[in-house]
């Protein structure tokens, strides 16, 4: 069944106003307050390069838990699973099969990328190599996309993480490219929010006092960020919830 993008959106801008409330708090609280805690507490570093391990390494399970427990809630709003905030936060019972279906995903994606980048060595060849790492960011985009519905998949509950993947894999067949510009898109939206937090901070230094470098230089920009990525988040979480009630609605 090939999903409609569109029908999706009109019905996420709508449930998204009804239900703003619960939605876009516990996607500032869950999915994108997290990251940006994150963000301040790991070592600043240039960039390119990884911050070096630390005690906020620790934060990193909290996040990632707290990401897929907001994300399965706004899920099971959107799909009639919780008709409020409470509900929707007492049937989490998908949790570790999408736990599980994440790490299976992390870990199979890593071992490619590690072959991938052993054959590129091999070769010593830099035109070959450059087609090996398109040819992989393609195929890591594609899998991801075919992958997106994860979350709503698991916010019913009731089924595992392999079974979990191929129920995901099974909806999004017929609808890759659409699902691939779906990805995109939420892509450029964050980006774009970036960007415009970036230009926020900047504007607060020149109008008030130079500020100093550490938390305070990096505390408005990223509550900016946090809030807009709040609303992308928030709607991105419920547009594939809509996108998988129509897949699974012709199965």
């Amino acid at each position: 069944m090939s999903l409609s993008v569109g029908i999706a959106w009109k019905e996420s801008v709508a449930l998204a106003r009804r239900k703003a409330r619960f939605v876009f708090p516990v996607a500032f609280l869950l999915l994108s307050l997290p990251p940006a805690t994150l963000q301040l507490t790991a070592p600043v570093t240039l960039p390119g390069q990884l911050p070096a391990p630390g005690t906020w390494l620790l934060l990193v399970p909290i996040a990632i838990a707290a990401n897929l427990v907001g994300a399965l809630a706004i899920s099971r709003l959107a799909l009639g699973h919780a008709e409020d905030g409470r509900t929707a936060f007492t049937g989490l019972n998908g949790f570790l099969p999408l736990l599980g279906a994440a790490l299976i995903i992390i870990f199979g994606g890593a071992a490619v990328a590690i072959a991938v980048a052993q054959i590129a060595r091999a070769l010593a060849l830099p035109f070959i190599s450059l087609l090996l790492l398109i040819f992989l960011l393609g195929l890591l985009l594609f899998v991801w996309a075919r992958l997106i519905l994860l979350t709503p998949a698991a916010s019913s509950g009731g089924i595992g993480s392999f079974r979990l993947i191929r129920r995901a894999w099974a909806i999004g067949s017929g609808s890759s490219l659409k699902l691939i510009g779906v990805v995109l898109l939420a892509a450029i939206a964050s980006m774009l929010a970036l960007t415009a937090a970036g230009s926020v901070g900047v504007i607060a230094a020149r109008l008030g006092p130079q500020p100093q470098p550490g938390l305070a230089a990096l505390l408005l920009p990223i509550l900016v960020a946090s809030i807009l990525q709040a609303v992308i988040a928030g709607l991105f979480t419920i547009l594939l919830a809509r996108l998988y009630a129509q897949g699974s609605a012709g199965r």
